[in-house]
C-alpha cells in the first residue's frame, strides 16, 4: 500500500482541536481590529498632512 504523502507529494492536513479553531478565531479578530485602528490613524494623518500642505503653498491657479 502506498501512503498519502508519496501519492500526493505532500502530508495530509492535520485536524484542528475546537479550542484551537476558537485560538485562531480570537487572534483573527484582534488582528483585524488592530489593523482597522492603524488604518483610521494613518487616513488622519494623511488628511492633516494634505491640510497643512494646502495652507503651506495656497491654491494653484488654473490659468
Amino acid at each position: 500500500m502506498v501512503s498519502d504523502r508519496t501519492v500526493t507529494g505532500r502530508k495530509p492536513r492535520r485536524r484542528l482541536t475546537t479550542s484551537q479553531k476558537y485560538q485562531i478565531f480570537v487572534s483573527a479578530l484582534t488582528g483585524q481590529a488592530t489593523e482597522r485602528e492603524e488604518i483610521e490613524r494613518l487616513h488622519a494623518t494623511i488628511a492633516e498632512q494634505a491640510i497643512a500642505l494646502h495652507l503651506h503653498e495656497g491654491r494653484v491657479s488654473w490659468d
